[in-house]
């Protein structure tokens, strides 16, 4: 199908959608009820109000479309395949809601990547997860938010949904020496010096998955020390 009227709208209800939309002008698209974009929508300006979303890697890639998520829950799960979901644009209100695949193993996941200005919210609900998080450290961070624009604001948050999957565990990340070494001056002159060594217990770092920035604020999940 081809857009070329700036007064068209489509809306979108309990709707999939197979194939592309082609435009050559922007148009006003509403999405409400459960629906799947298989392909392309062009120059959509898509505003979602409630229910569900599941999209393709491009459907809201082209230059000129944008996404508005009010609500509802957007699924970029359902392949079960790691991916980078091209939104040129996307404004989200934290009460709409993302699943993702996650492979905590292997640190990769699905991405969204924004070209223009983007804002909001990014509230991740669930991670569709693989592996573990085992292998992660402090310094492990895993990008899912690549914001284009050097005036994006777009950032995550984490649902209570999520909050349950992912922070139910500590990790050890690190230890630190329990060896001390104290230095008292035992004569008048600075060169003569008594050096003791205490030893006491080394202490366990712990941590747990939470937010974290690689780029742009809370861009990512790392792992964040708890204790």
């Amino acid at each position: 199908a081809t857009v070329a009227n700036t007064n068209a709208s489509i809306n979108l209800n309990n709707v999939e959608l197979d194939g592309a939309i082609a435009g050559t002008t922007n148009y006003t698209m509403t999405l409400t009820g459960d629906n799947k974009l298989n392909d392309s929508v062009g120059r959509a300006q898509a505003t979602m109000n409630g229910g569900s979303l599941i999209i393709a890697t491009n459907s809201f890639a082209d230059a000129n479309a944008s996404l508005t998520a009010n609500s509802g829950a957007i699924n970029l799960a359902a392949d079960n395949a790691i991916a980078n979901y091209n939104i040129n644009e996307l404004t989200s209100n934290a009460n709409a809601v993302y699943t993702i695949d996650f492979d905590a193993t292997n640190k990769t996941t699905d991405k969204i990547v924004t070209t223009a200005i983007s804002s909001g919210t990014v509230t991740l609900d669930a991670l569709n997860l693989t592996g573990d998080f085992a292998n992660w450290d402090a310094n492990t961070k895993v990008q899912i938010i690549q914001n284009g624009n050097s005036n994006s604001t777009l950032q995550l948050a984490l649902s209570d949904a999520i909050i349950a999957q992912i922070q139910g565990s500590e990790y050890v990340i690190g230890t630190i020496d329990g060896t001390r070494t104290d230095e008292t001056i035992a004569a008048i002159t600075a060169w003569d010096k008594n050096c003791q060594t205490t030893v006491v217990a080394d202490e366990t770092i712990y941590g747990k998955i939470g937010l974290a920035t690689t780029v742009t604020t809370n861009d990512s999940l790392g792992m964040n020390e708890s204790r």
